[in-house]
């Protein structure tokens, strides 16, 4: 069978009569892999988890005094909106490949599907390894909870007279990898509701912090400061370049949303609920942290001593106990500290499903322990694996504070290479797609030759528009 009908079979498939469970399994047998893991959560489960991945208050509060001296406010402000709309881009493309093949191994899966016969072997194989070690894998495991060991830090050293070292870090560190290793040990289906909760807690908590702070602060920065005003305490003299680094905050943070994929047999009506989880979940994080960012940057007071050479070690732990007081900046800090908890544990499952994903196709070293799975259907060991890694790669840390921003950098540039690598294979797949739109809006096209799976950028003309547009740009 071709990959052309590969495609359209399994898109199709998602109209067959019977359960929505039956439906799945036939999908997930037609790209030749059996049911195993626990299909109990349900879509908005999975735009959980998503956002929680995406996580704004995770993403954007370690580095925010970082971003602020990459480029100052015109950078984080604006830097945000153009890395959301591109980032937007290839999730709409994403998304559309996700619907046609729902299964955890994502990225490195269709890479297999939609790449010539030739080369798929070997770009299937980096796909997956970078994947892996990106975006909401390994690396982002360990920036994610060695920012809120960081946090907890900075709460130890504005509540007392200690200031805790680099070994007490990687100490808290360790015992938030433990904690997430336990927690998604649980069934799947807890795992759901846990992170239902995070979406709340994210969402409410970020409106919590905007308004307490702005209305807290004693004397806020103008319009013309928030929107127009340029730093650069890099080093660098090329104004372009440090753009490009401010922007690493709005990337760190609009990342994972791939695991929307890693989480589709789990998922019912995958074939919608997961490409539906990767489009909301860039969406909301785009919106909720384009609101967060504006009202924190007018909330600065004092540049140099907020942003620059904050006393506590934290930009934003600064500003929140100069414009709140100790009480209320330790009750904003525990808001922020729940959120990486969040971010950490759904950072830790969709991990695994990948690692249980790539070891079923015998990609990984000891492949046949690490897809095994427990009486809850969850692939314990493949979660242990990560927390196990995560905890080799944070030990640089004892010796080298930079090694954060090295984590933070690879966890970055990983996975977008590999978003972009799938971004173009469905572009070649969609030529005929693209040169068949005219016939499409005249009637005469076969609509089931256009047809990828249920959500497809077809069915929406300006997304249609804007995801040709974004493919070329990028």
């Amino acid at each position: 069978m071709s990959k052309k009908s590969d495609i359209d079979d399994a898109g199709s498939m998602g109209s067959s009569s019977g359960s929505l469970y039956d439906q799945d399994r036939i999908i997930l047998e037609r790209l030749g892999y059996k049911q195993s893991l626990d299909r109990s959560l349900s879509a908005f489960s999975n735009f959980g988890v998503t956002f929680s991945c995406c996580s704004i208050l995770a993403g954007l509060t370690p580095l925010y005094g970082e971003a602020l001296q990459s480029g100052g406010p015109m950078t984080v402000i604006w830097g945000w909106l153009l890395v959301s709309f591109f980032t937007l881009m290839v999730g709409l493309s994403l998304a559309e490949i996700c619907s046609a093949f729902p299964t955890s191994g994502g990225l490195y899966v269709w890479t297999t599907r939609l790449c010539s016969a030739a080369w798929a072997p070997i770009a299937s194989w980096t796909v997956g390894y970078t994947n892996w070690l990106g975006l909401v894998r390994s690396i982002a495991i360990a920036s994610t909870d060695l920012a809120m060991a960081q946090f907890l830090a900075s709460l130890v050293s504005m509540t007392s007279s200690y200031n805790p070292n680099t070994y007490v870090i990687f100490a808290i560190y360790v015992c938030i990898l433990l904690l997430h290793g336990v927690v998604n040990s649980m069934a799947v289906r807890l795992n759901g509701l846990f992170n239902n909760m995070s979406v709340w807690w994210h969402i409410i908590g970020t409106a919590t912090i905007v308004i307490v702070v702005l209305v807290m602060t004693p004397q806020r920065q103008s319009a013309e400061f928030v929107f127009t005003t340029w730093v650069n305490n890099t080093g660098w003299s090329s104004s372009f370049y440090v753009f490009m680094l401010g922007l690493l905050q709005s990337q760190y943070t609009l990342s994972g949303y791939d695991s929307a994929a890693h989480m589709a047999e789990e998922t019912q009506n995958a074939s919608t609920g997961g490409p539906m989880g990767i489009i909301m979940a860039i969406v909301t994080a785009s919106v909720v942290g384009w609101i967060f960012l504006v009202g924190m940057t007018f909330s600065i007071g004092n540049f140099e001593t907020q942003i620059v050479h904050p006393a506590v070690g934290v930009a934003l732990s600064q500003i929140f106990y100069d414009s709140c007081g100790q009480g209320v900046a330790i009750f904003l800090i525990l808001i922020i500290l729940g959120a990486q908890f969040f971010c950490g544990s759904a950072l830790t499952l969709a991990s695994s499903r990948m690692v249980y994903a790539f070891a079923r196709d015998g990609a990984l070293p000891w492949s046949k322990r690490l897809h095994k799975l427990n009486k809850e259907k969850s692939p314990v060991a493949a979660v242990w694996f990560n927390i196990a890694f995560c905890f080799v790669l944070g030990l640089p840390y004892i010796w080298s504070e930079t090694a954060y921003s090295a984590i933070v950098s690879v966890n970055t540039i990983a996975p977008v290479f590999d978003s972009c690598r799938d971004h173009f294979e469905w572009m070649d797949y969609c030529d005929e797609r693209v040169v068949l739109v005219s016939d499409r809006v005249s009637g005469d096209a076969d609509e089931h030759e256009l047809c990828v799976g249920p959500i497809r950028g077809g069915d929406w003309a300006v997304c249609e528009l804007l995801c040709d547009l974004g493919k070329a740009l990028v």
